[in-house]
């Protein structure tokens, strides 16, 4: 009984680990010429650590304002 707890108890710890995001926010104009390619290279540095295994275990979100 207490080995399937403990089952249960890592299984579970697992489960969060994977649907953790960390969001960051990023404010700057993506209408101006000088935006664009800055949200552009800052996603492709998210996906890049995303790729890798996140932070932690958790994937990074960008939130662009």
């Amino acid at each position: 009984m207490s080995a399937a707890m403990l089952c249960i108890g890592l299984l579970g710890n697992q489960v969060l680990a994977a649907d953790c995001t960390t969001k960051i926010g990023v404010a700057l104009p993506t209408s101006v010429d000088w935006g664009r390619p800055i949200a552009a290279t800052t996603q492709f540095a998210v996906d890049l650590v995303n790729e890798a295994g996140g932070v932690s275990g958790c994937n990074i979100e960008v939130v662009l304002r």
